[in-house]
């Protein structure tokens, strides 16, 4: 019995240590905002989240694409820089 008492202390002292980590950032803000409707296309689309995006030497793994009400990619390169992703618009 003392042992399983041990046992439960010492795991409950070393799980304790651990925090929750979260893998996904949070969306801050757009623009356009979310839901706006538009009479003319945006010269860009920007996208701001709570942490700065990942990057990896020179090269981004962070994509937006805008579609047009037909489905097609209207949007050009994505750019990134710290918390920001950001795709200007082709005419």
């Amino acid at each position: 019995m003392k042992s399983a008492i041990r046992l439960f202390i010492v795991m409950t002292v070393l799980l304790s240590q651990f925090t929750p980590s979260w893998g996904h950032s949070s969306l801050i803000s757009g623009s356009p905002t979310p839901n706006e409707v538009l009479k003319v296309m945006p010269p860009e689309v920007r996208l701001e989240f709570n942490e700065s995006l990942l990057v990896v030497g020179a090269e981004s793994p962070n994509k937006l694409e805008v579609l047009d009400a037909n489905g097609a990619v209207v949007s050009g390169e994505t750019s990134v820089d710290g918390p920001n992703i950001f795709a200007k618009i082709k005419e």
